[in-house]
């Protein structure tokens, strides 16, 4: 008696910029700038009712569990990934992928009662030492942003659980 609602979406932060992972990349183009150029615009916003939003970020209904599956497998193929000394397939970027349910039935008193709910899974690109890894230029770029928005994340992390009056998740667009 219930209706369902399922929405996704996949977020990428690489290089403290976001990308969405569902919008289909110009098969003419082969580099990722003019992708971007694109795409439309990704911004963190705050709203009063649902906090902290993307906005522009796509997001598709679902109608079973294959259809996540392969949505998710296609946000995977274009997420930003290297090889470095440490690993032939690393992962540069941090990447969110959002389930939102709504969920539409009737009370015990024959009201209409709308549920909402939403899953976060988030991969995070490890923290990475550079001299180790072999990451020069454009790799060792990647890897000083990675660290800092991991850095950032403990320390919201470590304010948190210390109850600290200021929470600095404004450091990073991670934590934000």
């Amino acid at each position: 008696g219930s209706e369902f609602t399922i929405r996704v979406s996949f977020l990428e932060l690489y290089n403290e910029e976001l990308q969405d992972l569902l919008v289909t990349s110009n098969p003419s183009s082969s580099s990722s700038a003019s992708n971007k150029n694109t795409q439309k615009q990704l911004k963190l916003c705050y709203d009063d009712q649902k906090g902290v939003v993307c906005q522009n970020l796509e997001e598709i209904t679902v109608l079973n569990a294959k259809d996540i599956f392969d949505i998710l497998q296609r946000g995977i193929q274009q997420r930003q990934t290297a090889a470095t000394l440490c690993n032939k397939n690393s992962s540069r970027s941090h990447s969110i992928f959002t389930l939102k349910i709504m969920i539409k039935e009737c009370n015990v008193d024959g009201e209409e009662v709308v549920r909402h709910g939403q899953l976060n899974l988030v991969d995070l690109a490890g923290s990475e030492c550079v001299g180790r890894s072999g990451a020069k230029n454009d790799r060792a770029r990647e890897a000083g942003s990675i660290n800092q928005s991991l850095l950032t994340l403990g320390r919201v992390i470590t304010a948190l659980v210390d109850h600290h009056g200021h929470i600095p998740y404004r450091d990073s667009k991670l934590t934000r």
